[in-house]
């Protein structure tokens, strides 16, 4: 028997949802961590609304005609998002997470380039991506916190405004080389985003501190992002956001500002690719 893959249907949400959770679940837990994120059912919510957006590639790997894992191709931008890929714990070595991950980046050859998000401790997946060309760009620690302060007094934070978005995408491009335009947009029709001001001038913003796996922000300074974040985590109980730990001095301050470290994650890109310039942090898919 060989492992097929085909085009992920609505009806495949279940399948594909109870993978996801017992595959993230077994290597979470052989490393020392905590999976939590959610339920079966609410995973497969996530998943249905995945399969169910024309800008999402979605496949599934079958072995007689059984589904045992899935993964997804965020098609929104110019630079497309990878995952989550998995595959069932009880059908690891027939390579079905190489066929999976190679339909995707098939499907992205004509793109800019693809991002993804790797958890650190997972050898198996961090060794199948660099095979397949993927560079390990960032290390990325998921953070979690409240910060406490007082905002400088020549930095506004506010939501961001319709005719903010041509300013925000002027400023992902100077930063990263690409714009999140379609992101954003879906971000802020959803009513999630915050901008920072100075000088009359937006020098950064957040797309949804509300979700760390959909949120991602620029800034052109530290100073700019903490503000940003500061103020905009003032409606939130908590806020939780990847952080590239390179970005010392941000680091330096979520540590002052009690933020938890709770996961640590790889950063990795296959194509276009250019060092940052100013200060960030992704989102899952970006």
């Amino acid at each position: 028997m060989s492992v097929t893959i085909r085009r992920a249907r609505p009806s495949d949400a279940g399948a594909c949802a109870l993978i996801i959770h017992q595959a993230f679940d077994k290597v979470f837990s052989e490393h020392g961590f905590r999976y939590s994120s959610g339920s079966v059912s609410s995973i497969e919510a996530f998943v249905a609304r995945l399969i169910g957006d024309s800008r999402v590639y979605g496949v599934v790997a079958e072995l007689n005609r059984k589904i045992i894992g899935s993964n997804f191709l965020d098609e929104r931008d110019s630079i497309r998002g990878l995952g989550p890929t998995t595959v069932d714990p009880n059908c690891q070595g027939l390579g079905a997470g190489r066929k999976l991950v190679l339909a995707v980046v098939r499907r992205a050859r004509e793109s800019k380039g693809i991002r993804l998000l790797q958890d650190s401790f997972n050898m198996q997946s961090l060794a199948l991506y660099t095979s397949l060309g993927f560079e390990a760009r960032e290390p990325i620690a998921l953070v979690s916190g409240k910060p406490r302060g007082r905002l400088p007094s020549d930095i506004e934070v506010r939501p961001i405004r319709k005719s903010d978005l041509g300013a925000c995408n002027n400023l992902c491009h100077s930063v990263h080389g690409f714009a999140r335009t379609t992101e954003l947009m879906d971000q802020f029709q959803a009513g999630f985003p915050w901008v920072a001001i100075r000088n009359k001038q937006i020098t950064a913003y957040v797309s949804n501190l509300a979700s760390w796996r959909t949120s991602h922000g620029v800034a052109r300074t530290t100073e700019d992002m903490e503000a940003i974040l500061l103020e905009a985590s003032r409606l939130l109980d908590r806020i939780s956001f990847l952080l590239p730990f390179r970005q010392t001095e941000l680091f330096r301050w979520c540590l002052r500002n009690n933020f938890r470290v709770l996961q640590p994650m790889t950063y990795m890109s296959l194509g276009f690719y250019r060092e940052p310039r100013g200060c960030y942090f992704p989102s899952i898919h970006s």
